[in-house]
């Protein structure tokens, strides 16, 4: 790119960017007085710093729309989002999600150019202490991380539905990380057959991959299945990248880099703690270190991360979790006026370059968005609207009082009509004064 870098006014880009700024205040204002003062010239100093070690690993993306589409031209794009209802209902916890999956071919014309389709779709209870028709075989106090695991194995199950039904995709976007840590998991209860029969995964096939490394008992769990699936994937032909616009707190790639730069001692032990220690105390992100480090249409070098380190890996979980894919991943930046994103690939046979370079234009279709437009699509698709959450909500409730007339008692269909009438502020439950 034409120019020389100067930190100070890429920095200065950032904060004058509507995009980009409200993020990196509303890291700002948690810092102290004293820390606040000095973030600007820290931040500075470190992109300073940063672009002379990384020089010669910052490329870039050259804009030429014509010669990209050109190469994908007549070939096949999928993209997949996952949408969740808010249903608020009596019962075991219930969920509903839905993954859609928007396609399309470049040069195509006529009908079958592009379609939607909600792959995979999720109604029901998170756990049943009356039998066996759950998601999951047990209770848990934690339905937060319980329609977590729900969520992601719906949409890396389609992506695995994707490959395995139609094998015609030259390429799989999905919205959000492509490999999700599975430790925090690990203590949860195991999945019933319902979720490999909407994924279409037979128990053999997993029993096959993970005899060796764990016991039978536990086949059925959310960390083996999602394996199992990953692993399919990541053996496939087909690349698949997943897609990350959010800033999130995280520091993962620039940690894994400054890790690199010590091993091969570009900077040294005390350097790199220091760098470290800086951060921490300044809150600097990947988001807002790369928004100021890339200028338009550069990405870093890509490179591979474990994200399902062994450190804080149960003993029962360690032969599984130490086999877990590794994500190729990078940072690119759209334009100057937007975050740049994170992007984790299985790049199957593809150049890595040529992937990047489509996600690049994908994500300069429509001005001043600066995220693939095909992402965008199957977002809005996906998502489950408030008229969908509310009929979910009544659907649930008239399925409990159908259960409680069938029980025959009339102490549970009382307590259940008091329940579906009553809110948890209303006077039939403050407490008495005796």
């Amino acid at each position: 790119m034409a120019g020389e870098f100067d930190s100070k006014e890429q920095v200065k880009l950032a904060f004058t960017s509507a995009n980009i700024l409200p993020d990196m205040l509303n890291t700002i204002v948690t810092l102290s007085s004293k820390t606040q003062k000095e973030y600007i010239e820290f931040l500075e100093g470190l992109v300073d710093r940063l672009r002379s070690l990384l020089n010669d690993q910052i490329f870039s993306l050259n804009l030429n729309h014509k010669d990209t589409w050109k190469k994908v031209n007549k070939q096949k794009f999928g993209f997949i989002d996952g949408g969740m209802a808010s249903i608020s209902s009596l019962g075991s916890e219930p969920i509903a999600v839905r993954v859609g999956r928007y396609s399309v071919i470049p040069g195509k014309e006529g009908e079958t150019r592009e379609d939607f389709v909600h792959k995979t779709q999720l109604v029901d209870e998170l756990y049943d202490l009356t039998g066996n028709q759950a998601i999951f075989e047990e209770f848990s106090d934690n339905q937060v991380k319980l329609r977590d695991m729900a969520r992601i194995t719906a949409e890396a199950g389609t992506i695995y539905k994707s490959l395995v039904d139609e094998n015609d995709y030259n390429y799989l976007y999905l919205h959000g990380p492509l490999i999700n840590p599975v430790a925090p998991y690990a203590d949860y209860p195991m999945f019933t057959n319902k979720i490999i029969d909407l994924i279409g995964l037979k128990h053999k096939d997993i029993h096959d991959l993970v005899k060796i490394r764990i016991p039978k008992e536990i086949e059925m769990h959310f960390i083996s299945i999602y394996f199992y699936i990953l692993n399919y994937i990541f053996h496939s032909n087909t690349p698949v990248l997943g897609i990350i616009e959010r800033n999130s707190g995280s520091k993962m790639i620039i940690l894994s880099i400054l890790e690199r730069l010590n091993f091969n001692n570009d900077i040294s032990v005390k350097e790199y703690k220091l760098l470290k220690a800086r951060m921490t105390d300044y809150r600097i992100t990947d988001a807002i270190l790369f928004a100021c480090l890339l200028r338009e249409g550069e990405y870093i070098k890509p490179l591979t991360v474990d994200k399902n380190g062994l450190h804080k890996s149960p003993e029962l979980w360690k032969p599984v979790i130490k086999d877990f894919p590794k994500p190729i991943t990078t940072y690119i930046k759209v334009s100057d006026n937007s975050f740049p994103f994170r992007v984790e690939m299985y790049p199957a046979n593809k150049d890595i370059e040529l992937l990047l370079s489509i996600t690049y234009h994908m994500a300069r279709l429509l001005p001043e968005y600066g995220f693939p437009v095909g992402l965008d699509i199957v977002d809005k698709y996906a998502k489950v609207p408030l008229w969908m959450s509310k009929q979910a909500s009544k659907e649930q409730s008239m399925n409990l009082l159908r259960r409680a007339i069938s029980s025959g008692r009339t102490d549970v269909i009382d307590l259940v009509k008091l329940c579906l009438t009553g809110s948890n502020r209303d006077w039939l439950f403050r407490p008495k004064s005796k």
